[in-house]
Formats: C-alpha cells, sequence, structure tokens
C-alpha cells in the first residue's frame, strides 16, 4: 500500500536522515541483515591483531553495509570510519585501468595501439617490444618487464620522463607469453595515458581526478600519498615485528599509477557502485559499458588461482580475476608499507566488497572477502579460514622474519674497506659504499639519497637490505679481478634452495653495478 502526498515525503525524509545518522555511526543498517557478518569481521580484525579497518558492502543500488572497525593508530584513541583515509596501494592499477578506459571511450586511444605513436620517446630493451607494445600489454602484465623490476628508481626523487627513459635498460624475460607483475608497466601506462587525454592534464595525478574521482564524487579521495595528511582522519601504518604490532612509515615514494591512490572506504563504495552499473552512477556515464566489461574479463590466463584454485584465473585490464564454485569474480588486492586492501566483485549478482586495513603482512582482507563470498555464492566445502590462517598467514610471516645468516660463512677473502667506492647502473645509476661498523652503508646519487646496508653473508656474498620493506632484501655478490686485487663490481644472485627455504630471501636483479 502506498503511502499518500506528505506521508510519502516525510518516511522518504526520514529514511534519508536515518541512513546518514546510522553513517556517521560507522554502520548503514539494511533488511538483510549483516549482524552475523559484523561480528565476523570484528573478531577477525581482533585475531589478526588489526588495529583498525573500514569495510563496505555494495551493491549497484547503493551501499548496503558500511562500517569502520578500531583505531587509526595505536598511539591514540581516534576510531576508524567511513571517511577515513587510507592509502588503497595497488587497488589504485584498477582504478588506473579505468582511466584508460575513459580515453578509449574518447577514441584517443585503443587498448592495443602500439604507445610508440603516442610517446615516440618510449624504448624498452628489444625492438619487437619497444614497437608493438600496447596498454593492453602493460595493464594485463604481458609486456615482459619482469616481475617489480624498477621499483627501487621511485625512491630515488628521478623526473617522470627520465623513469620512462630508464626502462630500456629493464631486461625483458620474453614478449607476450607470461604474465609478470610489473609495477613499471603502470607507471609507464598511466603517465602516457595522462599526455594524451582529451583534457591536457599535465600529470597521471591530474588526469585521474579529472577523468574518475571528482565525476564520481570521490571528495576524499587523491592521486597524490600526502593528501593523505591533510586533514587528522587518516590511519597511520604498522607493522608485526618481533609478534608485535607497531608503528611504521607510511610509503610517499610510489610510482603513481601503480598504487599512489588515497581514498576513504565511503568514496570506495562510490567506485564500486560505478563497476556493478557497468559504468554509471547516479545517471552518469563515466565509462561505457563494453568498456568496463574489458576491464574486468582476462586479457591473460593464469590458470588456476582464487580461494579454491579453480581454472581460468587471469589478468584484466587493471584486475584480476578466479572463479569461485564456478561464479566469475574480479578483483585486485593491494599491500604497501603499513597497509592492506582488497576489492571483489561478483558481477551477475551486483555485489561488491572493499575491505581496507592499516596493517601490513596480513590476511585478514583476504578473510573478510572470503567470508563475503561464501555469503553471496555458497559453502566452499573447505575450510577458508582455518587455510588462511594456517598457511598463508604464516607464509606472510615467514617472509618478513629476520634473516637466518649461514652458522659458518665463507671468511670474506678481502678486507672490507677495499668494497668501498662507487658502483654503476644502466638502470638506477650510482650508488656510493662506504664502510660503517662492519657493514656497509649504500647511498644512491643525486638527486635524492637512498640509503641501504650491505651484511657480509659468506664468500663474497652480501645481504642488501633497505629500509623500505616492499624493497625485499636479498644476495648481491662482489666480482674480483684475477689475483683478488681489484673489486670490479656487484650483481645480485639467486640464493639457491637452502637459502631461499630457510633464509627468507629474494633475487635481488638489479642487474650488472660495475665499480668507476
Amino acid at each position: 500500500m502506498k503511502a499518500p502526498g506528505h506521508t510519502a515525503r516525510f518516511v522518504l525524509w526520514f529514511t534519508a536522515i536515518a541512513a546518514c545518522l546510522l553513517a556517521a555511526c560507522g554502520e548503514i543498517s539494511n533488511p538483510e541483515g549483516y549482524a552475523g557478518f559484523d561480528a565476523f569481521v570484528e573478531q577477525t580484525r581482533q585475531a589478526y591483531r588489526v588495529p583498525g579497518a573500514a569495510v563496505a558492502v555494495v551493491r549497484d543500488t547503493g551501499v548496503v553495509f558500511i562500517k569502520g572497525y578500531g583505531l587509526r593508530s595505536i598511539s591514540g584513541a581516534a576510531p576508524v570510519d567511513p571517511a577515513t583515509k587510507f592509502q588503497i596501494a595497488s587497488n589504485s592499477k584498477f582504478m588506473t585501468g579505468a582511466v584508460i578506459g575513459t580515453l578509449v571511450d574518447a577514441k584517443r586511444t585503443t587498448w592495443d595501439q602500439p604507445l610508440k605513436e603516442h610517446y615516440p620517446a618510449l624504448t624498452l630493451a628489444t625492438a619487437k617490444a619497444t614497437s608493438m607494445v600496447s596498454f593492453r600489454d602493460l595493464l594485463s602484465h604481458w609486456s615482459g618487464l619482469r616481475a617489480y623490476d624498477g621499483d627501487l628508481l621511485s625512491r630515488l626523487g628521478l623526473g617522470k620522463a627520465e623513469i620512462i627513459r630508464r626502462a630500456q635498460f629493464m631486461p625483458l624475460d620474453s614478449w607476450r607469453d607470461q604474465a609478470r607483475y610489473s609495477n613499471m608497466g603502470y607507471f609507464i601506462a598511466g603517465e602516457i595515458g595522462a599526455q594524451i587525454s582529451t583534457l591536457q592534464a599535465l600529470d597521471w595525478e591530474t588526469h585521474i581526478s579529472q577523468a574518475l574521482l571528482e565525476p564520481l564524487g570521490m571528495t576524499r579521495s587523491s592521486a597524490r600519498p600526502l593528501d593523505l595528511f591533510a586533514d587528522d582522519n587518516h590511519v597511520a601504518g604498522h607493522r608485526l615485528k618481533n609478534g608485535r604490532v607497531e608503528l611504521m612509515d607510511l610509503e610517499t615514494d610510489l610510482m603513481g599509477p601503480a598504487g599512489a591512490v588515497v581514498s576513504t572506504v565511503d568514496d570506495m563504495g562510490r567506485w564500486v557502485r560505478m563497476l556493478l552499473n557497468r559504468g554509471q552512477l547516479d545517471g552518469r556515464v563515466v565509462l561505457q559499458p563494453a568498456t568496463v566489461d574489458e576491464i574486468c574479463k582476462n586479457s591473460v590466463e593464469t590458470g588456476n588461482g582464487g580461494f579454491l584454485g579453480e581454472p581460468g584465473a587471469g589478468f584484466g585490464l587493471g584486475t584480476e580475476t578466479y572463479t569461485f564454485l564456478g561464479r566469475r569474480v574480479v578483483t585486485k588486492n593491494g599491500a604497501l608499507d603499513g597497509v592492506r586492501t582488497y576489492v571483489a566483485l561478483i558481477p551477475d549478482l551486483k555485489i561488491g566488497i572493499v575491505v581496507l586495513a592499516n596493517l601490513n603482512m596480513t590476511v585478514f582482507p583476504e578473510a573478510v572477502v572470503a567470508r563475503f563470498l561464501e555469503d553471496n555464492i555458497g559453502p566452499a566445502g573447505k575450510d577458508l579460514q582455518a587455510d588462511l590462517r594456517d598457511n598463508q598467514q604464516k607464509q606472510w610471516e615467514f617472509v618478513s622474519s629476520p634473516p637466518i645468516y649461514p652458522s659458518a660463512p665463507v671468511k670474506l677473502p678481502v678486507g672490507l674497506a677495499s668494497l668501498a667506492g662507487v658502483y654503476t647502473n644502466a638502470i638506477y645509476g650510482d650508488f656510493t659504499l662506504t664502510v660503517e661498523g662492519a657493514t656497509l652503508k649504500i647511498v644512491s646519487s643525486a638527486p635524492k639519497a637512498y640509503t641501504g646496508k650491505l651484511t657480509h653473508w659468506d664468500g663474497l656474498r652480501f645481504l642488501l637490505e633497505w629500509p623500505d620493506p616492499d624493497d625485499v632484501r636479498g644476495l648481491v655478490e662482489f666480482q674480483p679481478s684475477p689475483g683478488l686485487t681489484r673489486i670490479t663490481g656487484f650483481i645480485g644472485v639467486m640464493p639457491d634452495a637452502t637459502y631461499r627455504k630457510d633464509h627468507q630471501l629474494f633475487i635481488i636483479d638489479y642487474g650488472q653495478f660495475t665499480r668507476n
């Protein structure tokens, strides 16, 4: 029975005011009921010792659940709410894919047009890749750029054009035969996209704001990392160290299109609702439906994946996909110093979820998403929570635990001082090594000094560590001239099987460093 006249307007007015009040308190109630889910999120947050989190469940018709949990920082008592700012880390890649999509819609480019036609200075390591590489190649990690290669460039204070120029020195593993997760690829794609924008943006940060964030009404979102600190309602970063939660600096030296966006769970709800509506939000067309479909489908298949290891997983254009009990799920997750994020969409059910957390190295977001998928698709037939807790979380903790040095290392065959000097690399430039106690300090040259340390491992091998946990530690080996008369350079080495298992090391393949 319809309410007549003034009564109907009063009901609508009261409903809107009630929704606003509930949102201010951190939660929107709904007739479907999320009490059990709410309790699960809070219990799981505490179990994984996450200081603060924000979660939203979104349908194409609107946000049906939104809430902040815990604290912005362990150093205070301010709570997380739906307007609290987080770094969304690699969920920025999802948005970068969408921004390139706006250029496709505007007929400024296509997904497969060679980028050399837009940016003649672009040069990769092979002539074939240089002439053919496209937005699709870069956004689906299909270009041959090696996984995480070039990430260190964001620490060195280089200009954007200079970073793109140095891509020519990065070896390509292959060409269009295997997906390799490349932040550098996203940096190149985003910056070239900004150059061809009809908005005449000067940089990617302006481009994404004008093309996506502003049209979506994401008023507390930005592609400039320092905007996180524009007001007090933002999280601090945290990590687990020796079983304790401690504060850590949030990262601000980021490869913009790969991971620099700052947002809130409230704003992210608008982003997800647009995607579930295949490009529209509140009557405004942000992307064409076919473009959203292209972003969310597999451009590259990677085999089995997802929580159940089902076939058909892959990379889209800023997205990752898998199936859960045969139903397609479109996702993107992110991790940076002090934060973890996860967005998951079930397109044919027109529902999605956003999870933001201010602790790194935690599977808390995956645990919440797993519960969401079971609630909306069906029971997994296995204990997903136990698997996350007993396997994946332990792997994260193992990787981040202190290295275990060899019990009987081979003695350094030369004096430590003989390793000091300036070493040059085509990609990363000059680094100066100086003796500092029993270790070597390694510092990049101008425009910005970035300092790490080298600790003896065995023989001429040293463990290289940087202050930023995202820059993984690994072994380098110094190279002597005949007769050990002079050290001529160093190169990253792959730890053998024992090291990989027992010492949590990664390859650091920055290429050859030659001593000046």
